[in-house]
């Protein structure tokens, strides 16, 4: 069973012999290999290779050693099992408080479709953690047949992409031109007259920004056609999680003479800012102002009247990363081209009578 010419150290062989067993389903996971002493006459090797060879296996991640049991093929080798990994700021920072909501999704939908998942939470210095070293182990061991990735620190990303586990693209592709065509609709519809929109800027030459300039132009149109103002507002990427800056440029923009009448908000997460600026102004809603914000289902968004809402579905994106999933593992290379929409829950926050 081991061949003196090969190069390869006879450990390594008596190794990869146990590993082919394995992969070609002659040992099954819970199968007991032979002890040592048995397998010392079988391949004529001393105690010390064998228990090497044993070390490299477990390390491989396809035996499992217990004192006074035995050594057993690892349990779970045969099932489709899913590395989920993602920053531990999924859990803190407000910008991923929607992406917590779609892992729980995700979570659900892998289930749903039989799969397992292994979950690896990732401190920002993933090289120095102890889970950070448990996820080379499972790539490495080929336990996880592909891998999402969601918020995680760019050095694992670097790592993801290049290890031997499918990547898969958690990405979706959101209709924001929708989204902001049904809220400045709906609106219009309201009576307004002058509408702030209020969004984060995107990097350029992206998706997103690409559909923002769509949606620039678009409202220039809407404002030429209807004789109505439309002032697309974007707060930097970098100024998100500084409350008071989002605050200062609503105060600004609704404190001017011609103020808007409306405001459409296309990020959840600018919400609360811009509504402690509206009443610090002393404006009402919606007796001053109409109001109408982008929301995610599932996450609570506190306000003192029924929001007026664009409401995004995490279900729809769980169901598309996990479509990817199917296909890249299955052999073949899906690419969802659908948008995710969005369908529009009525309020009171932009003049609607009460119900």
């Amino acid at each position: 069973m081991t061949d003196s010419e090969t190069p390869s150290p006879v450990y390594h062989q008596i190794a990869d012999y146990f590993e082919e067993q394995i992969e070609n389903g002659t040992l099954k996971e819970s199968d007991r290999l032979p002890s040592t002493l048995e397998l010392t006459r079988l391949f004529k090797a001393s105690s010390k290779t064998i228990q090497q060879s044993l070390a490299l296996l477990s390390e491989r991640g396809l035996i499992e050693r217990s004192p006074k049991r035995g050594t057993f093929v690892r349990r779970g080798l045969g099932v489709r099992t899913l590395g989920i990994v993602f920053g531990r700021g999924l859990f803190y920072h407000p910008e991923h408080l929607h992406q917590r909501y779609i892992l729980e999704q995700v979570l659900r939908q892998a289930i749903a479709t039989g799969w397992k998942y292994e979950l690896f939470p990732l401190p920002e210095n993933a090289e120095y953690d102890a889970v950070f070293h448990r996820l080379q182990k499972a790539v490495s061991s080929g336990s996880i047949r592909a891998v999402i990735e969601m918020c995680a620190p760019k050095s694992v990303v670097a790592y993801l992409s290049g290890c031997p586990a499918p990547l898969i693209d958690a990405s979706y592709r959101i209709d924001w031109y929708g989204i902001a065509e049904m809220g400045i609709r709906y609106l219009l519809d309201h009576g307004a007259e002058r509408i702030a929109v209020f969004d984060i800027s995107t990097a350029p030459g992206s998706v997103e920004n690409r559909a923002m300039e769509e949606m620039k132009a678009h409202f220039v149109r809407i404002s030429r056609e209807m004789h109505v103002r439309i002032e697309l507002l974007t707060i930097q990427r970098e100024d998100v999680s500084h409350s008071e800056k989002i605050f200062r440029m609503a105060k600004r923009v609704l404190s001017r003479r011609n103020r808007p009448d409306s405001v459409l908000i296309l990020k959840d997460i600018l919400l609360h800012d811009i509504l402690f600026s509206i009443y610090e102004t002393g404006l009402r809603v919606p007796g001053d102002i109409r109001l109408i914000s982008h929301v995610n289902k599932g996450i609570p968004l506190f306000t003192p009247f029924r929001l007026t809402a664009l409401e995004l579905d995490p279900f729809l994106m769980s169901k598309m990363i996990m479509r990817n999933v199917s296909a890249v593992v299955d052999g073949g290379n899906f690419r969802e081209d659908t948008l995710i929409p969005c369908s529009l829950r009525p309020g009171i926050s932009c003049g609607e009578s009460e119900r």
